[in-house]
C-alpha cells in the first residue's frame, strides 16, 4: 500500500506533458494490448474448429470415394457369385463346343459388366485344372500353389482375403473370393478382382498433410503409404494429444484411418498469431509515438496558459490572453477562458448586488412579523374582523415570501396562494371567483417559490372590466403521461394582450409593469431551476387565456 501511495504522489506531482504522455501511452496501449490479445483468442478458437472441420471433411471425402471403391469391387464379386451358369461351368474342365460357346459368352458379358461398373477393375479366375475358358481368352488360369497359400491364410475358411501383389511392374490390391463347395470345404479356385494402386494412391493422397491408411476386418494394413508396414499388424496410436486421429468403417472389411499432427492441422493458426502479435506490437509502437506527439501538441498550449496566468495572479492584475495563431480547439480554449473570465467578473459584480439587494429585504424582518402581529391585535380589540383577516393573510404571505427556501411543494405554494386570493376577495368583493383543482398525486411535486400568484394577479388584473361575479379563474393541476407536472390558470378576461406575452415569455421585449415583470420572472426562475425544457406557455382561448406552468414530475 506504501509503495501505491509514494506512485501516486509521484504521479501527481510530474508535469502536465509527462502525465499526458503516460495516460495516452496507457489508454492508447490498453485497448491495443486487449484488442490484440481478444482477437487472438477468439480468432485461434474459431479457427481452430474451422481447422478441424475442414480435415474431418476432407476425410469425410476420402472415405466416401474409398466406399465407392468397395462397393464397386463387392459389385463385381456379387454378379460373379450370382451367375450360377457362369459359377456352375467352373466345375466342369470339358464340355460340349455349343455349351463352352456359351458359357465363355456369359464369361464375356460378365467382363463388360465389370468394366462398366469401375474401368480401373481387371478379373482373373485361379483354378486347380486346366479349364476350357482359358482357350477361349478369357481370364481364368491353373495356379494350383496360389490357391493353397490363400486358403491356408484364411484358415481353410471361405473368406474374403486382400493381398497387395507386384502385377507388371506395379503394384495392384487384389480383392480375392475362395470360390468352392462350402459343406464339403472343396476349394475350386479363386476369383482375384484387382485394382491398380496408382489408383487407390489417387483416392488416399486427397487427405493433404493428413497420413491416410487403410486395414481389414483382422486389423492389418492393407493400404499404408509406408509399403513396409503393408501387411502387417496394425500399430497401437499415440497420444491424442499431439495427433488427431479419424476412422470410418468401409462397408464390412475395411477400416480407413486417417492420421495428422495437430501442428499441421494448427499450422495457418499459428501464422495468424504469428502476424497478429507483429501488428499489435506494431501498434504499440505506433500509438506510443501518436501519445508522445499528441501530449506535446496539448500540453505546450497549456503550459504557456498556465504560465501566464501564474505570472499575472502574482503581479495582481487583470489577466489578458493573447490570441494563439493556430486554428484548433486549443485556440477555441483561449477564447473560452478569455470569456469566461469576463463572465465570472460580470457574475461577481451580480452577486454582490443581489447580497446588497437581498439585505435590503432581509433588515430584521422579524420587527416586520411582530409589528402586522401588533396591527392584527389592536383590529381585534377593535373588532374589526374584516381589517384582522386581512392583515393574517398578508403577514402569511410575506413569511411565506420572505422564505429562505427557493423550491417548496405545490401544496405550500397552494397556501401561499390562498392568503393572497383572501387578501383580493376583501378587496374586490365577488368581482371574480376562484376554482381550484389539484390532482393529489402532484401536492408532494416541487415548484419554485412565490410562481403561481403573479400568475393569478394577472388573471385577476385583465379580467376587472367584467362585471361583477363574472370573472372566473380555475386552476388546474395533473401529471401527464410524459411525466411532467402542468398547473394551468385559465380565466375568461379579454384585456390581455396575447402577442405581447407571448414576446415577453420569449425574452423579445421588455415588461412595462410589476404584473407582466413578475410573469417573466416565475418563466426565468423555473427555467433557471429545472431546465430550459420547462417554463410558461401561454394559450389564447375563445372565452380568454391559459397559462401553463410546465414542471417536471419526479
Amino acid at each position: 500500500m506504501k509503495r501505491f501511495g509514494t506512485v501516486g504522489t509521484s504521479f501527481a506531482f510530474r508535469h502536465l506533458h509527462h502525465k499526458l504522455i503516460l495516460i495516452l501511452v496507457f489508454l492508447m496501449f490498453l485497448p491495443a494490448v486487449t484488442v490484440g490479445v481478444v482477437n487472438m483468442l477468439l480468432t485461434s478458437k474459431l479457427m481452430s474448429n474451422q481447422l478441424e472441420q475442414g480435415a474431418e471433411r476432407l476425410f469425410a471425402q476420402t472415405a466416401n470415394q474409398a466406399e465407392k471403391l468397395y462397393q464397386d469391387l463387392e459389385t463385381v464379386e456379387n454378379q460373379f457369385l450370382k451367375n450360377e451358369g457362369l459359377l456352375g461351368k467352373l466345375n466342369v474342365p470339358t464340355d460340349r463346343i455349343l455349351t463352352q460357346i456359351e458359357a465363355s459368352n456369359r464369361f464375356y458379358t460378365f467382363l463388360g459388366n465389370v468394366k462398366y461398373i469401375n474401368s480401373n477393375v481387371n478379373v482373373t479366375v485361379f483354378v486347380t485344372e486346366p479349364h476350357y475358358f482359358s482357350a477361349y481368352g478369357l481370364p481364368v488360369k491353373v495356379n494350383q500353389p496360389f490357391i493353397k497359400q490363400v486358403m491356408e491364410k484364411g484358415g481353410g475358411r471361405f473368406q474374403r482375403l486382400f493381398f497387395v501383389a507386384e502385377r507388371n511392374g506395379s503394384r495392384v490390391l487384389q480383392w480375392i473370393v475362395p470360390l468352392g463347395d462350402i459343406v464339403n470345404r472343396r476349394s475350386i479356385g479363386l476369383l482375384v478382382i484387382q485394382v491398380p494402386f496408382s489408383s487407390i494412391d489417387k483416392i488416399m493422397n486427397d487427405g493433404g498433410h493428413m497420413q491416410l491408411s487403410m486395414v481389414d476386418g483382422n486389423g492389418t494394413y492393407i493400404i499404408h503409404p509406408k509399403a513396409e508396414y503393408i501387411g502387417q499388424a496394425m500399430e497401437q496410436p499415440a497420444s491424442a494429444l499431439d495427433i488427431s486421429y479419424y476412422h470410418r468403417q468401409i462397408g464390412e472389411d475395411w477400416t480407413l484411418i486417417g492420421e495428422i499432427p495437430k501442428a499441421e492441422i494448427l499450422s495457418p493458426l499459428k501464422n495468424l498469431q504469428r502476424w497478429t502479435m507483429l501488428i499489435t506490437i506494431g501498434q504499440i509502437v505506433l500509438t506510443s509515438c501518436l501519445a508522445i506527439w499528441l501530449a506535446r501538441s496539448f500540453s505546450r498550449p497549456i503550459q504557456f496558459l498556465a504560465s501566464l496566468i501564474f505570472k499575472k495572479k502574482n503581479q495582481g492584475a487583470d489577466i489578458v490572453i493573447p490570441r494563439l495563431k493556430r486554428n484548433d480547439e486549443i485556440r477555441f480554449l483561449y477564447d473560452g477562458i478569455r470569456d469566461l473570465l469576463h463572465e465570472i467578473k460580470l457574475e461577481q459584480i451580480q452577486k454582490q448586488e443581489y447580497r446588497l439587494r437581498m439585505l435590503q429585504y432581509q433588515i430584521n424582518p422579524h420587527f416586520l412579523y411582530n409589528s402586522l402581529d401588533s396591527i392584527q391585535w389592536k383590529a381585534v380589540e377593535h373588532r374589526d374582523k374584516e381589517l384582522s383577516e386581512m392583515i393574517r393573510n398578508l403577514s402569511f404571505f410575506l413569511r411565506h415570501g420572505l422564505n429562505q427556501q427557493d423550491i417548496v411543494t405545490i401544496e405550500e405554494e397552494l397556501k401561499h396562494l390562498k392568503s393572497y386570493i383572501d387578501l383580493q376577495k376583501i378587496r374586490y368583493q365577488d368581482q371574480f371567483s376562484i376554482h381550484i383543482n389539484i390532482s393529489e398525486e402532484v401536492l408532494q411535486q416541487s415548484i419554485v417559490k412565490v410562481s403561481l400568484q403573479p400568475l393569478v394577479e394577472n388573471a385577476i388584473m385583465h379580467g376587472m372590466n367584467r362585471q361583477s361575479g363574472g370573472n372566473r379563474i380555475e386552476i388546474a393541476g395533473h401529471r401527464t403521461k410524459d411525466d411532467r407536472t402542468i398547473i394551468s390558470i385559465i380565466d375568461n378576461g379579454r384585456n390581455l394582450d396575447f402577442d405581447y406575452v407571448s414576446k415577453l415569455l420569449e425574452q423579445s421585449v421588455h415588461a412595462n409593469n410589476n404584473s407582466q415583470f413578475g410573469i417573466r420572472n416565475v418563466n426565468e426562475r423555473i427555467k433557471l431551476y429545472f431546465g430550459a425544457e420547462y417554463g410558461l406557455t401561454v394559450y389564447k382561448l375563445n372565452f380568454g387565456t391559459q397559462f401553463d406552468v410546465i414542471l417536471p414530475f419526479v
